[in-house]
């Protein structure tokens, strides 16, 4: 259609490839297998509308070690919102990787971050 603005196209092709080298060294914990980078979460989390959704929720029903839940906690304190990620994990993942990681991000944020301690609740082995 003449004169309607075309929305901005999307790039098919991210080059996370700097990311990813550095991937072992995010979050202050190792994790052997499938540990995603933070950027690459970040992006996709845009993508999916985190800017626009201020009070939204995220899903990672594999949290592994929580590359989602960083990545929307910094996207949370650039937007100020209260978006929030549910992060399910179990078995010994949960409590050697994910939860310190939460745990290190929750004190970095200070007692402003509160909400985001409910996070702590969901990751518990079952």
């Amino acid at each position: 259609y003449v004169g309607k603005p075309r929305p901005k196209p999307i790039a098919d092709l991210w080059d996370f490839s700097a990311a990813y080298n550095q991937v072992a060294q995010e979050g202050g914990v190792q994790y052997r297998n499938g540990k995603k980078p933070v950027a690459l979460l970040r992006q996709v989390l845009q993508l999916q509308g985190v800017v626009q959704r201020l009070d939204g929720w995220w899903l990672d029903p594999m949290a592994g070690s929580g590359s989602l839940g960083h990545a929307l906690f910094l996207l949370r304190q650039e937007t100020g919102g209260q978006q929030t990620a549910l992060l399910v994990e179990r078995g010994e993942a949960a409590s050697a990787v994910l939860l310190p990681r939460l745990e290190r991000l929750w004190s970095l944020a200070g007692p402003d971050f509160g909400p985001l301690r409910a996070l702590y609740l969901t990751t518990t082995p079952v």
